[in-house]
C-alpha cells in the first residue's frame, strides 16, 4: 500500500519556472475572460450562462491544481525555502487574479433580486439554481459598488487591522519556564501542548503561564480594544445592511435560518449537565477528588494496546466494505493512487487534513502513530476525501457545501468505524475510544457553543449601545465557562476569565464556531437513521454528500425526511452522546 503522496499527476517535479509560466498564462486567460464578459452580464441568455460557468470552472480548476500542489509540498516540507517562496508568490498572484473578477461580480449583483430569482427558475440553469438564489438573498444587503469598495478599502485599516494586531502580538508570545531543573524558552504552541502532559505539575505550570501572559494589564487593554473594534465593526455592518440580528450574516453564509441556529444553541446549553457528568467520570479515572482547571485536558493512561497502521487499514477497509462497496472502492483508490501521506517525518507539519476542490483529486495528510486515535483520524479524513469525490458531479459554482455540512461525511465515517470496532476492542482500547470520542464531542460541540453564546451576548450589548471593557469581558467569559463546567471543576477565575482573548475565531470569524457543533450533531442524526433503516439509507446518504452546495441544508435534508429546524433534531444527536457517556460511566465504575 502506498503511504506517500505521488504528486506527478499535477507536476512531475517541482519546477519554479514552469509554475511561474503557468501562473502568467493563468493570469492572461483570466484577464481575457473578465474583459470578454465585462458589460455583457445584463444581456446573457441561459445558454450564455452555461458557457460562462463552464469557462469559469476551467479557470477555477487550474487555480486549484496549483494551490493544492503547493499546499501539499509545504505541508510535507515546511522548512523548504523554495517551496515556501513559491507558495507566497502564488498567494500574491491569486489576489491579483481575484481582483479581475470583481467587476463581473458587481454586474451579477446589479441584475437585481427579481432577475436573479428568475434565472434560478430557468430549466436550463437548474444546476445553478442555488447559486442564483444565494446571490439574490445576498443582494438584499448589498450597498452598491462605490460603497462596497469604500468599505472594503476601509476594512484594511479598521477591524482587519485589529485582527492582524491580535495575531501578530500572540504569535510573538514566548514563555520562560522552569521545566524540572531546566529553564526553557517555549513558544505558545509548546506551552499549550504541555497542558496535555500526563505530569500534573507540568499541566499546572503551563496553565498558569498562559493565564499570567494573557492577564497582563497591557495585553488585556490591547486585546479588549482590538475585540471591541471587531465587534463594533460587525455591529455597524449589520446595521448598515439591515440584517435582522447579530448572527444573521453568519447564518446566511451558512444558509441556515435563525430559528434553526437558536435551537442549536439552546439545545446544547440545556445539555451542559452531560459535560458535568463527563468531567466527574474523568475525575474518578484520574484518581482525584475534584478537577482543577489544568486537569480538564489531562490524558488518561488506559494502557491501550498498540494499533499498527496495517491493522487500522485492514479494519477500516472491512468496515467501509460492509457499509457500501463504492465507499470502500473510493477509499482504496485514494490509497492506490498515492493520495495519502501517512507517517510523520522531519519537516512535515503536524495534524491531519483532507484537501480537495472541483476538478481535483482528494488528498489526505496523516501523521499516523500506532494507536487507536490515529486509526480514527484515518477514518475521519477519508470521510472528507470521499465527500470531495462524491460531490464532483456538481459544477464548480455549487461544488462546495456550507461549513455546517463540511463535517458530515467525516464524523459519520468515524462513528461508523467506532461501531464496527466495538466488539473488536480490548477493554483498555474501548475505554480509550470512549474517552477520546467524548472529549472530542464536548470540545467541538459544547465548548464551541459556549464561545458563540459569549459572542452573542457581547455583540448584542454593543448593538444596544453598551460597549464593554476588558473587565466586563472577563466577567462574562467566566460566567459562561462556569456554566459549561458546572460544579465539576474548582472555580479559579484568574486562570480562565481572560481566555476569550486567546480564541482567534471570535476575532477573525465571528460566530463561526457553531458550524462545528451543527456538523457533529447532523452526522450523529444521520448515523441514527442508518441504524434504523440499514442499507436503504446508504444511497440517501451518498445523495446528500453528492449534492455539495447545490441546495440549502434545510431543503436538501428535508428531501430525505430530516427536519433540521426543530430543537428535537439536535436533541436526538445529543442523546447519542449521552448513550456513549453512560458506557463510559459504567466502565469507570468497573
Amino acid at each position: 500500500m502506498k503511504t506517500e503522496w505521488n504528486l506527478d499527476s499535477i507536476y512531475d517535479k517541482f519546477d519554479s519556472a514552469l509554475i511561474i509560466h503557468d501562473l502568467i498564462t493563468l493570469y492572461t486567460d483570466c484577464t481575457h475572460f473578465a474583459s470578454q464578459y465585462a458589460g455583457t452580464i445584463q444581456r446573457m441568455t441561459p445558454d450564455d450562462w452555461n458557457t460562462y460557468f463552464a469557462r469559469e470552472e476551467q479557470l477555477d480548476t487550474r487555480i486549484a491544481q496549483i494551490a493544492i500542489y503547493l499546499n501539499l509540498l509545504v505541508a510535507k516540507h515546511s522548512q523548504n525555502a523554495d517551496y515556501l517562496q513559491m507558495s507566497q508568490k502564488f498567494d500574491l498572484e491569486i489576489v491579483s487574479i481575484s481582483t479581475l473578477f470583481l467587476p463581473l461580480k458587481d454586474e451579477i449583483l446589479a441584475l437585481g433580486y427579481d432577475r436573479l430569482l428568475s434565472l434560478s427558475a430557468e430549466p436550463q440553469l437548474i444546476l445553478f439554481q442555488n447559486y442564483f438564489v444565494q446571490a439574490a438573498q445576498g443582494i438584499q444587503h448589498y450597498l452598491g459598488e462605490k460603497t462596497e469598495r469604500a468599505l472594503s478599502q476601509k476594512s484594511l485599516s479598521g477591524a482587519r487591522a485589529f485582527v492582524d494586531l491580535h495575531e501578530q502580538l500572540t504569535a510573538d508570545f514566548s514563555y520562560n519556564l522552569m521545566v524540572g531543573d531546566e529553564l526553557k524558552t517555549l513558544t505558545e504552541s509548546e506551552v499549550r501542548a504541555m497542558r496535555l502532559s500526563p505530569d500534573r505539575t507540568k499541566r499546572e505550570l503551563a496553565t498558569r503561564a498562559l493565564a499570567t501572559k494573557y492577564a497582563q494589564k497591557e495585553h488585556q487593554v490591547i486585546f479588549a480594544k482590538a475585540y471591541s473594534a471587531v465587534v463594533q465593526s460587525w455591529v455597524a455592518d449589520i446595521t448598515l445592511r439591515g440584517y435582522d440580528g447579530v448572527m444573521a450574516p453568519r447564518n446566511e453564509s451558512e444558509e441556515l435560518e435563525t430559528q434553526t441556529v437558536d435551537n442549536l444553541l439552546s439545545a446544547v446549553r440545556e445539555h451542559y449537565p452531560l459535560y458535568h457528568r463527563f468531567l466527574k467520570a474523568k475525575t474518578a479515572l484520574l484518581g482525584l477528588e475534584k478537577l482543577e482547571v489544568w486537569d480538564i485536558f489531562a490524558p488518561i493512561d488506559t494502557q491501550e494496546d498498540e494499533v499498527t497502521f496495517e491493522q487500522a487499514t485492514t479494519w477500516y477497509f472491512e468496515c467501509a466494505g460492509q457499509f457500501d462497496t463504492e465507499w470502500e472502492s473510493i477509499s482504496r483508490r485514494i490509497f492506490d493512487a498515492g493520495q495519502v501521506d501517512v507517517f510523520p517525518k522531519t519537516g512535515k507539519v503536524g495534524g491531519a487534513f483532507a484537501n480537495y476542490s472541483k476538478g481535483t483529486k482528494s488528498w489526505v495528510m496523516l501523521n499516523n502513530l500506532p494507536n487507536l486515535d490515529s486509526a480514527f483520524t484515518l477514518a475521519h479524513e477519508l470521510g472528507h476525501a470521499i465527500h470531495g469525490e462524491l460531490s464532483q458531479i456538481q459544477p464548480a459554482a455549487v461544488y462546495s457545501s456550507p461549513l455546517a455540512l463540511a463535517e458530515t461525511a467525516s464524523i459519520f465515517n468515524e462513528t461508523l468505524f467506532g461501531k464496527y470496532l466495538e466488539p473488536r476492542l480490548t477493554p483498555a482500547q474501548k475505554l480509550q475510544y470512549l474517552l477520546t470520542k467524548l472529549d472530542d464531542f464536548f470540545s467541538t460541540i459544547f465548548r464551541q457553543i459556549m464561545y458563540v453564546s459569549f459572542e452573542k451576548e457581547v455583540h448584542e450589548s454593543f448593538l444596544a449601545g453598551n460597549p464593554l471593557s476588558f473587565g466586563e469581558y472577563n466577567t462574562l467569559w467566566a460566567q459562561h465557562t462556569e456554566a459549561l463546567y458546572g460544579e465539576a471543576v474548582i472555580k479559579n477565575k484568574e486562570l480562565y476569565q481572560m481566555n476569550w482573548s486567546a480564541i482567534p475565531h471570535i476575532f477573525h470569524t465571528p460566530f463561526y464556531c457553531y458550524t462545528y457543533a451543527f456538523g457533529n450533531l447532523l452526522s450523529l442524526e444521520l448515523y441514527q437513521k442508518y441504524t434504523q433503516e440499514g442499507d436503504a439509507f446508504v444511497p440517501i446518504f451518498k445523495q446528500i454528500l453528492a449534492a455539495g452546495g447545490s441546495k440549502p441544508p434545510r431543503e436538501l435534508l428535508a428531501e430525505h425526511g430530516i427536519d433540521i429546524s426543530t430543537k428535537q433534531f439536535f436533541e436526538r444527536g445529543l442523546s447519542v452522546i449521552e448513550h456513549q457517556l453512560e458506557q463510559l460511566e459504567r466502565a469507570t465504575r468497573k
